[in-house]
């Protein structure tokens, strides 16, 4: 009899966890599939790995020739970049093997983390599932933490992701395991192990993982107080040999060299150095509160609830302590802070688990006795999934569609097969409109599909410049869905589908002038060279924007220019809630005229006689005292001082 009822409570036992397994993959494959179509970065960082993937694609090695174009990823680490090199050639596009293996990441780190559930037994498993939940609503609704899977959004951190991935799935397994076999010293081993190939990967879940498995150690020999000298010496063996493997790999040198770079790196909550720190303060004391409770001569009853305090709380030390010796190298000048904020999004995530986690580790002895599964527990894994998609990541903004970013990767890719964009001199893109990542997109084609070398000419493309050596430049990859001074109609040599076009550079160069003439456009469809302004920003679809208090316009009279009389500008004052704008013109030196703006407006400017003079140049400067930015104005975050929007100047 008690054989039979043995064997039916293994068959409920299968059977609910066959339908977790099902309920959480549904609702993770909904999410996958809600997520791969977008990316939500605009960083420079997304050319930069798209780059390697692509290189990878198509030598499937990197050679000490990749340097140039590569730059610091030649010597990244990059398995996660092979996965995606893989992926990619599967479905014939870099991009999509990007896209796959980032959300692949993202979904196994939050299946991981939601899989902490169904290692607590009886109702306690429920107490840290709604704890967690309620946690992230908290969070999305007031502190605003960033959380794991914040990685590629607004900065591109994809194999940070993927090894934050491979970290939160050993750890998950690892409790798992303990649950169910009892703990050992091996465990912690096989985590050294997996830490130190994970460096290939990325560095700091490497070192995560790597701190992870000697915490284990730690809390392993003191588990037993009569054992405790013996299970130190191989705590201090452990460490020796696994933190000389983790120097001696390659991808420690290269992403220690990375890390010299103070890079850019906002984060919603923790926005200065001492907040990070605060935070590394508080996961720490939580990890070593749970590490504590976990030891088996502690009065914690319930090994499965000890094995998941263990293993979070192990985690957790691990990441809290790294975090803050980053912080320590980081003043003495090894490293930057922008490595220090590296750790947040792994702490946020820790902290909240382990808040969750305290919860039920009080209502364990109350609530876990009497049933080795709760009711409906099998749903619990699919809540967690669907919640941190809900509070954590659905309000992300797409700053590209995948179908757009395709239909250009594919042409640019056309146009190189077909050789429309060789030549003796450098081919790049420009003018291209794709989302919130225009100028990214413009680099990454040219550095990334045309194999442009990131010297001056090649960052023009980013930052939206001139060609510093124009003389250089040879075919221009555009289009003509978004007509730009780089798609002009008398310079196209080829045309491609879709709208995208490739021009000869030299003949869009020679477009260029500083002459007066009748209409002096400041568009994105101007041929105005930037050397002719001082005071003004990149060129937008209307116009240009005065950056600053002072801003001026020269261009060159040619001989037998007309004698103009008269200027008209076409402006568009930055004005919120009414603010006025005054405007205090001067031509060739002479004063001509005070205005106060708030609406856009048509300015006639007589020319006044002295200023008629020069026979060289004509120039409008152009001061603004009440230039105001629109973090200022409380619009966004950004901080140029803007003035008027200069659309056009005529002459007459």
């Amino acid at each position: 009899m008690g054989n039979g009822e043995g064997g039916i409570g293994s068959h409920f036992v299968r059977e609910g966890r066959s339908l977790s397994v099902a309920a959480t993959l549904v609702v993770a494959a909904c999410i996958f599939a809600r997520v791969l179509p977008y990316g939500f970065s605009a960083s420079p960082d997304l050319a930069h790995h798209y780059g390697l993937i692509r290189w990878l694609m198509e030598h499937w090695g990197v050679s000490t020739d990749a340097a140039p174009i590569l730059g610091e990823m030649s010597i990244y680490p990059r398995y996660a970049h092979i996965l995606a090199a893989i992926l990619g050639t599967g479905a014939h596009s870099a991009f999509l093997g990007m896209q796959l293996v980032a959300t692949a990441s993202l979904v196994i780190c939050w299946i991981a983390l939601a899989w902490m559930s169904q290692v607590l037994p009886g109702r306690a498993s429920w107490i840290f599932v709604c704890a967690f939940v309620a946690l992230l609503a908290f969070n999305r609704a007031t502190i605003g933490l960033d959380l794991v899977g914040h990685e590629i959004v607004v900065n591109y951190f994809f194999s940070q992701l993927a090894g934050q991935a491979c970290f939160l799935a050993i750890v998950a397994f690892c409790a798992r395991t303990e649950a169910d076999r009892g703990f050992g010293i091996l465990l912690p081993l096989v985590v050294i192990v997996l830490a130190v190939l994970m460096a290939g990967v990325h560095l700091v879940p490497a070192i995560e993982g790597l701190g992870y498995g000697l915490v284990l150690l730690f809390a392993h020999a003191l588990s037993d107080r009569r054992a405790w000298l013996p299970r130190s010496a191989v705590l201090v063996v452990a460490l020796g040999i696994g933190v000389a493997a983790m120097c001696l790999h390659p991808a420690f040198t290269a992403s220690r060299s990375i890390s010299e770079n103070n890079g850019f790196l906002p984060l919603a909550a923790v926005t200065t150095l001492p907040r990070l720190i605060l935070l590394a303060v508080t996961t720490g004391l939580a990890s070593l509160g749970l590490i504590w409770i976990s030891l088996p001569w502690q009065r914690i009853q319930v090994p499965r609830v000890a094995a998941i305090a263990r293993h979070i709380g192990s985690a957790g030390a691990a990441i809290a302590f790294l975090c803050m010796l980053q912080a320590v190298a980081a003043a003495m000048h090894l490293g930057s802070e922008y490595a220090v904020r590296k750790y947040a999004f792994g702490l946020s995530t820790i902290l909240l688990t382990e808040i969750a986690l305290l919860v039920a580790v009080f209502g364990a002895k109350r609530f876990a006795q009497g049933s080795a599964r709760a009711p409906l527990a099998w749903s619990q894994p699919a809540i967690v999934v669907a919640a941190l998609w809900l509070f954590s990541f659905s309000g992300s903004r797409p700053a590209v569609d995948a179908p757009s970013f395709l239909a250009l990767e594919n042409a640019a890719t056309v146009a190189k097969d077909i050789g429309a964009v060789n030549g003796a001199h450098q081919a790049y893109a420009r003018g291209l409109v794709l989302g919130d990542v225009s100028n990214v997109a413009n680099y990454l084609v040219s550095q990334a599909i045309f194999g442009a070398p990131r010297d001056e000419n090649g960052m023009a493309p980013l930052y939206d410049r001139e060609f510093p050596a124009p003389e250089a430049v040879g075919a221009i990859f555009s289009s003509t869905k978004n007509p730009s001074l780089w798609s002009d109609e008398g310079c196209v040599r080829t045309r491609l589908g879709g709208g995208f076009v490739v021009s000869d550079g030299q003949c869009i160069r020679a477009r260029f002038s500083d002459a007066c003439r009748e209409a002096l456009v400041f568009s994105f469809k101007g041929f105005l060279p930037a050397s002719m302004m001082t005071g003004f920003s990149n060129a937008e679809v209307d116009g240009r924007w005065t950056e600053g208090n002072r801003a001026t316009v020269t261009c060159r009279k040619a001989e037998g220019s007309p004698d103009w009389k008269e200027l008209k500008l076409d402006v568009q004052p930055f004005s919120p809630n009414g603010h006025v704008q005054t405007v205090e013109l001067s031509i060739n030196g002479i004063p001509a005229g005070t205005y106060s703006l708030t609406d856009a407006t048509t300015l006639k400017v007589p020319l006044p006689e002295e200023a008629r003079n020069d026979p060289h140049a004509l120039t409008v400067s152009f001061a603004l005292p009440n230039a105001l930015s629109p973090k200022e104005a409380g619009l966004s975050a950004d901080a140029r001082k803007l003035g008027l929007m200069l659309k056009t100047l005529t002459l007459q």
